[in-house]
């Protein structure tokens, strides 16, 4: 994980951590529901944020109303 977050560039880091301020919660929410464990709907939680390091760049290509819809897609993924 460490080797994804170095060779992000400063516009992915800011947005992803952009993103992680908006949606932590909501993306929260929607892997507890699924799950029913909160431990397991952490784990998603940061599997999730993982899975959008790498996806960085898609993320950034999608117009602003798009990016919530597509991260709560990739934890329900999760």
């Amino acid at each position: 994980m460490l080797f994804i977050i170095l060779v992000l560039s400063y516009d992915d880091k800011e947005l992803l951590v952009s993103l992680y301020d908006a949606l932590n919660s909501k993306m929260y929410t929607v892997a507890y529901r699924i799950l029913g464990n909160p431990n397991d709907a952490e784990d998603a939680l940061q599997e999730a944020f993982i899975r959008m390091m790498k996806y960085a760049e898609t993320i950034k290509a999608k117009p602003c109303p798009e990016r919530a819809p597509y991260c709560v897609m990739i934890v329900k993924s999760v």
